[in-house]
């Protein structure tokens, strides 16, 4: 469970900096604001659009409306916090608060830090510290948006001790400005207004007659009060579930997490802590994690990486149609407007498509990325992009273009691979490292697939048993090494003849390495009866593995536990050309490996037959007792 620590003063206060990779940015000077029934509404431009910053009374207390046109970023509570909105306020301009709002966070709260919101006295010389009296306002946030969020905030003036105003006497004249933004960038309203020292830029707030701004309907409920006790109530509910985490009883952890969904829809904590533990421990769960991760996407939309993973979760769990029309809403949605978005959106769906079998569909997006002035001028993208053509070729099985590819890449790319560091000497990069080992892999992969083009000259001379598979995405027919591991396809026959694989599912699916099937129980742990004694390469096995290879699975190499499930590597990947050695391998798919690209977990086995068996050849496997 995330948490956040207590952090220094003077870094809470400026917590809109903390990021590294923030890029401010200053907002024009604010034009005159426009009055409305609801307030006067000034325009909060940001450096990817429009906002508005709306002032208005309501119930007694100062109300300020914020619209971030911003991306919004739930932060980590670790390094970082996330997109936060503030306003600053003061009487004579040097003297005042700042007050923070973290719009929907999803960290585990701290007792130590107020949920969701802080407030820190800066004061003419520069001094900022976190107030220890009670909170002077409140906060509501709708984050439910593709390219934005935002916070509303009531303030109780009375409360505010500053110079120039006291609860016997409320100042009617205040000075005003508003920053917003998160590791994206910060926008500042009015222009000029100084982030880290309000009070060394007085001029730059604006000036506000409180008893000029327009007054609101009144409510029927104090809109501070409602709002500080949900954020209580949360703070408590969330707490419960902590403690059940606590004592690890993680099943009573989930539902009490999931019920708060619809106790506090306008949250996302509940959402993302539901779907974490569902994803995270689904045996003790039992729930399946994919319709939480939607509910939590379509509640704040706006957080890339959500997004991304939402699709990657949709393709490995066999809804490819859904991935592809959910990528052309996200391609298509205000998310998409902002250019340095939309390139990290095409990109992560690029690596999807390539991991997923869809490698006619990725590289022409890749080639359109490379001369895309996001990726093109920015090396480390530039990289990953020329890095997926290469990955692209394993998918294909072709570990000769493979082991050119990361060649050149270490040759073109050799700036960006190997950096110089402050002594001047080159500095080799974790990715450099990782091209150089594949080169060495795909180079063993071409002379084993040397050897492998003549043992099928061999296999050709004689009979070799045919499995074929129509499963849900189609016909898959697999050829059987009967020469390289006998007793292993001697049972495999006899348990297609007795129909043993007739419904079985497909148990698991990994992108870019394999899918998995045959089990009896459908998890990976069940059994025929029987096992089997390993043939692998101790046993004179001479087979390895490429794009299209089968082999059994086990409960570990070489150990005499094999049964009925077995494995199809989809890519030359990394993974699959470890394997060698490691598993016995019993036959490749020799037609339809374009439907097993498509395969997924939970895809089935309609039926299983076999032909083409040898003559005099009774097919009856020695076994082992389970």
């Amino acid at each position: 469970m995330k948490t956040l620590k207590l952090v220094p003063l003077f870094v809470v206060a400026a917590l809109l900096l903390l990021t590294p990779q923030a890029q401010p940015v200053v907002a024009q000077a604010a034009p005159k604001g426009e009055k409305t029934a609801d307030g006067i509404r000034y325009v909060f431009p940001s450096m990817y659009g429009k906002g508005s910053v709306m002032l208005s009374r309501e119930g007694g207390y100062l109300r300020v409306d914020v619209d971030t046109v911003l991306p919004y970023d739930n932060g980590d509570g670790k390094k970082y916090a996330g997109s936060a909105t503030e306003i600053l306020l003061s009487v004579d301009g040097a003297n005042g608060r700042r007050m923070l709002v973290f719009p929907s966070r999803v960290w585990q709260p701290d007792p130590l830090l107020p949920e969701f919101r802080v407030e820190v006295v800066f004061d003419k010389d520069g001094k900022q510290a976190r107030t220890a009296e009670t909170l002077t306002f409140a906060a509501t946030s709708n984050v439910k948006f593709w390219d934005r969020f935002q916070v509303t905030i009531w303030v109780n003036l009375a409360k505010v001790t500053v110079p120039g105003n006291s609860a016997d006497k409320v100042s009617n004249d205040w000075k005003l400005g508003v920053i917003s933004g998160n590791y994206l960038g910060t926008a500042a309203f009015p222009e000029g207004v100084n982030v880290e020292n309000p009070a060394a830029n007085v001029a730059a707030l604006m000036n506000v007659k409180v008893s000029e701004l327009p007054e609101r309907a009144k409510p029927r409920t104090d809109p501070f009060l409602a709002a500080v006790q949900r954020e209580k109530n949360l703070q408590m509910d969330l707490q419960t579930g902590a403690q059940f985490m606590q004592q690890k009883q993680y099943k009573q952890a989930f539902d009490a997490f999931k019920a708060l969904i619809k106790t506090y829809p306008e949250h996302l904590a509940p959402r993302y802590i539901s779907w974490l533990l569902a994803d995270r421990i689904p045996a003790t769960v039992k729930e399946d994690a994919l319709p939480l991760l939607k509910d939590y996407v379509e509640a704040c939309p706006s957080q890339l990486f959500n997004v991304n993973m939402y699709l990657t979760q949709l393709m490995v769990n066999g809804k490819d149609t859904d991935a592809f029309a959910f990528y052309d809403k996200a391609a298509t949605s205000p998310l998409a407007s902002i250019p340095a978005r939309k390139t990290e959106l095409e990109m992560n769906w690029a690596k999807a498509l390539v991991d997923n079998g869809y490698v006619a569909k990725a590289e022409p997006l890749v080639q359109t990325l490379l001369a895309n002035p996001h990726v093109k001028d920015n090396g480390v993208r530039r990289v990953e992009m020329k890095e997926l053509l290469v990955r692209a070729l394993e998918a294909k099985g072709d570990s000769k273009g493979a082991q050119a590819g990361y060649a050149a890449l270490l040759s073109e790319e050799h700036k960006v691979l190997f950096p110089v560091g402050q002594d001047g000497a080159e500095i080799k990069s974790d990715k450099a490292l990782y091209f150089e080992q594949m080169v060495g892999q795909h180079e063993l992969a071409v002379a084993h697939w040397n050897e492998e083009l003549k043992l099928r000259e061999e296999d050709a001379k004689q009979k070799q048993p045919r499995i074929t598979l129509e499963t849900t995405k189609g016909k898959v027919v697999i050829e059987l090494f009967q020469d390289d591991a006998p007793n292993t396809v001697a049972s495999l026959v006899s348990l297609v003849k007795k129909r043993f694989y007739d419904g079985l599912t497909f148990h698991n699916f990994v992108p870019g390495f394999m899918v998995q099937g045959g089990d009896s129980k459908g998890d990976g742990s069940g059994f025929p009866g029987y096992r089997l004694e390993s043939e692998g390469t101790a046993k004179g096995n001479r087979r390895n593995f490429f794009r299209g290879t089968v082999a059994m699975t086990c409960l570990a190499p070489n150990t005499d536990t094999e049964g009925s499930g077995f494995m199809i590597a989809t890519q030359n990947s990394r993974n699959t050309l470890s394997l060698n050695g490691k598993l016995v391998v019993v036959g490749r798919v020799i037609e339809g490996i374009e439907v097993v690209d498509l395969l997924r977990k939970g895809d089935k086995i309609k039926t299983a037959t076999v032909t083409n068996l040898r003559d005099g050849t009774k097919y009856e496997p020695k076994t082992l007792p389970q």
